[in-house]
């Protein structure tokens, strides 16, 4: 079983395995997101609060102005219908018509034709409202259906029910009647209508006014805030005027119990849950009833919270992406730093750091700064060690030249070389011929110099010494053009590269019969920038540069060597190439050769010594590197700058 912190501390163990960019950033942005998580989330439930309390707001002073336009129509019809029981005309025609008198078709005739005219000046004030009037059956026309309707119609009507016993009691009543238009012949459709009575002469009448039903409708339509929610005018018996709903019927009786129940406010209609907002109002109790689906409600806050929501991700996106800069910029500098310390390490002594920012200045400027005068010191007294090496290195050769006495060694071999050709030992001849010409360039007179044309004489030689032993089994080709071969290079530089081509290959492979080397070179554009040469070279520069605009000399059979090659200004370096058909190396070998310490070399003048000495003469850009592939021979390369015989003894004597 995990202890209880096994979680966090696995945590904060993968984060301090984090690089330090990634660090930084999470540093930034962490604590702002959270920040801003907060204020989302009381900022969301503060503006959701206030949003739909507005949402209320808006809501019942709409419902409020659908009660005024309901309430103004029905006001209209109320002020038609008592226009209408109080008009003396109205009075004195229906006095007439119910009494006990006969009368003449024209007279009946006269009194319809008084009454519709009084009717039609009536309602000539408001153009949506319509009266008419309910007579006994017996009155000659009853039967216009258009202003003037009989009786028993009324109790044929689907709503009677609804309103008998209130008109029964001489109240006032609305309802829905389905009939043609007052004054028209249209088909039939609903009507909102008003019928009140009215007495004359003890016999009872019923006005009625009226409007189309539709326009009910249409204010009821126009106050919904939202298209799915429904809208109903009802009374306080459940009788439904007018609604939105194509299924009102089915759920005014639920509407009729919330509205008895008087503390709720939602309602669960076929599944979804409905708020439930009301107004009251008339002397008839009329209720506004409005059901706005809790969906529709909540999706109109979430606008407001999706909208704070999108302004805290753009403005987490800003800090994230202004925190991944800096964290970068300030890292950046770290990492220029660490990466110099690991080329120091791999042994690359010309690195710098230099100001990443030059207008910053802070302490990561100051520590590269630091960095940089570090390197200068170590370069400085590298130099110095270097130079004393060289010192203590020619007192060694002069005293080992004065014990060798090479006068006396080429003097007898040459006394070797003319006895055996006395004898006609000419093969003995030639390899004490080859054996003295070997140690004379080796020797060099003491010089750390040598031409490359004398370099490739001492390659030849060492591969002809070795050919007496491996019977004439090495072939090598030397491809060096003329007008390279007046440079001059330091003095062993080719021949460890061959030595190494004929020890490893045919010396430790006896199945080699034959062993092909090829020696090449060109001239190849310089790596070496001005900086890198002011940096690594400085000292070496001030005799150099002086003679960089020195156009390159033509080829001179002398092989004095004095120029600087250059090609339209820019220097040029020399590009050796030593290959070989032998087994080849391994690139772990190779980079362990490279890697080498020059005082561990075990054979020979080792190929790590080489190389040490050439970055210490030429700069770091120049040395010793391989194309390693196994069972394909071997392949290095040597680059060294293309310099002159007292060129290089110049700066070798700095």
């Amino acid at each position: 079983m995990k202890r209880p912190g096994y979680m966090l501390d696995h945590a904060k163990e993968k984060i301090r395995r984090f690089p330090m960019r990634t660090k930084m950033f999470l540093g930034y942005v962490v604590p702002i997101i959270l920040v801003n998580a907060a204020v989302f989330g009381a900022g969301s439930y503060f503006l959701e609060s206030v949003y739909a309390r507005q949402l209320r707001i808006n809501l019942r002073q709409s419902m409020e102005q659908a009660e005024n336009y309901v309430q103004s129509d029905m006001m209209a019809m109320k002020y038609l219908s008592t226009q209408v029981r109080i008009n003396e005309t109205v009075q004195e025609v229906l006095g007439e018509i119910d009494g006990d008198g006969v009368f003449t078709v024209e007279e009946m005739y006269g009194n319809y034709l008084r009454l519709s005219k009084t009717l039609q000046l009536i309602e000539f004030s408001n153009n949506q409202c319509y009266v008419g009037i309910y007579l006994p059956d017996d009155v000659f026309f009853t039967n216009d259906k258009r202003r003037f309707f009989a009786m028993s119609s009324l109790a044929n009507d689907p709503n009677y029910a609804t309103f008998q016993e209130r008109l029964a009691a001489g109240r006032e009543v609305y309802t829905v009647l389905r009939d043609k238009q007052t004054g028209a012949s249209q088909n039939e459709e609903d009507y909102f209508a008003l019928l009140s009575p009215v007495t004359v002469n003890g016999k009872s009448y019923i006005v009625k006014a009226e409007m189309k039903l539709s326009i009910i409708r249409s204010i009821l339509q126009k106050s919904m805030m939202f298209t799915d929610s429904y809208a109903y005018l009802m009374n306080e018996q459940g009788f439904c005027y007018a609604s939105t709903d194509e299924s009102a019927n089915e759920h005014v009786m639920q509407i009729q119990e919330l509205l008895a129940a008087g503390d709720r406010d939602r309602i669960r209609l076929e599944g979804r849950e409905y708020y439930v907002f009301q107004r009251s109002f008339g002397s008839q109790n009329m209720h506004l009833v409005e059901l706005v689906p809790m969906g529709g409600y909540l999706q109109k806050s979430l606008y407001v919270v999706i909208i704070v929501l999108l302004m805290i991700l753009a403005s987490s996106g800003t800090v994230a992406l202004i925190s991944y800069r800096m964290s970068r910029f300030y890292s950046g500098k770290i990492s220029a730093l660490n990466s110099r310390m690991d080329a120091i390490q791999r042994g690359q002594i010309n690195a710098r750091v230099g100001q990443v920012d030059g207008n910053s200045n802070d302490e990561m400027d100051a520590l590269s700064k630091n960095f940089d005068f570090m390197i200068d010191k170590i370069q400085s007294l590298m130099k110095e060690q270097y130079k004393l090496g060289k010192d203590i290195s020619r007192s060694e050769l002069r005293a080992l030249q004065a014990q060798i006495n090479p006068h006396f060694l080429y003097n007898t071999l040459d006394l070797i070389n003319w006895s055996a050709m006395d004898y006609g030992a000419d093969s003995i001849a030639r390899l004490a011929r080859d054996l003295g010409l070997f140690y004379r360039l080796s020797l060099n007179h003491g010089h750390s110099a040598i031409l490359i044309h004398d370099e490739l004489r001492h390659v030849r030689a060492f591969v002809d010494i070795e050919n007496a032993h491996f019977e004439n089994a090495i072939h090598m080709t030397v491809d060096v053009p003329e007008e390279i071969r007046q440079y001059a290079c330091l003095n062993i530089t080719l021949q460890p590269f061959v030595e190494n081509s004929i020890v490893h290959g045919i010396g430790e492979h006896p199945e080699i019969r034959e062993m092909h080397i090829r020696v090449s070179a060109a001239f190849v554009p310089s790596e070496t920038s001005a900086e890198d040469r002011k940096e690594g070279n400085a000292e070496e520069e001030s005799e150099v540069d002086r003679r960089e605009d020195i156009i390159h000399i033509e080829d001179k059979t002398d092989y004095q060597g004095q120029a600087t090659e250059t090609h339209g200004g820019i220097r040029q370096d020399i590009l050796f190439t030593v290959e070989d058909d032998g087994p080849g190396i391994s690139p772990e070998i190779a980079r362990m050769i490279l890697a080498q310490k020059p005082a561990s070399a075990q054979k020979g003048y080792g190929i790590s010594n080489i190389n040490f000495r050439l970055k210490i003469c030429y700069g770091e850009h120049y040395g010793v590197s391989y194309d390693p592939s196994i069972g394909k021979g071997t392949r290095a390369r040597i680059r060294i700058r293309a310099l002159g015989f007292e060129e290089l003894e110049d700066m070798l004597e700095v």
